[in-house]
């Protein structure tokens, strides 16, 4: 929902409406765009902008939690590329690793860290099918 072109809340399909000061919302730039903005709430120069935004095939996002023991001078981030010849967005080329609670160690109960891992991965063969699982393994 909007109100003279600011987010206002969110109209969810049972019809049901959520008034809310600040929205943020997960849905891609393109999927905000096409599908949830109505296109006179945004200036069209933002949405021409927005919309000219490149994508990339897909990416492997992986959560873990591990032990804190040893680590407690950890970085934030880590960028692992594989092969410096080759592009950045080459699949598989590139990881990076985030560690939040390196700055904020609540994220994680006491003596554990949480740790997030990106690396470019082509959404074919992941769909859920027979092979699913045994490929996530």
């Amino acid at each position: 929902m909007t109100e003279k072109g600011k987010a206002k809340g969110v109209l969810l399909k049972s019809g049901d409406r959520i008034s809310a000061p600040v929205v943020i919302s997960n849905a891609t730039i393109w999927d905000t765009y096409h599908h949830l903005l109505d296109p006179a709430d945004v200036p069209a120069s933002d949405r021409t902008q927005a919309l000219q935004t490149p994508t990339i095939d897909s990416f492997m996002h992986l959560h873990l939690g591990i032990r804190a023991e040893g680590l407690e001078n950890i970085p934030i981030h880590h960028v692992v590329v594989h092969d410096a010849k080759q592009a950045i967005t080459t699949m598989g080329n590139t990881c990076m690793i985030s560690v939040p609670t390196a700055l904020d160690p609540n994220q994680a109960p006491q003596g554990y860290h949480t740790i997030h891992a990106y690396t470019l991965e082509p959404f074919e063969g992941w769909q859920k099918d027979q092979q699913y699982q045994h490929k996530k393994t």
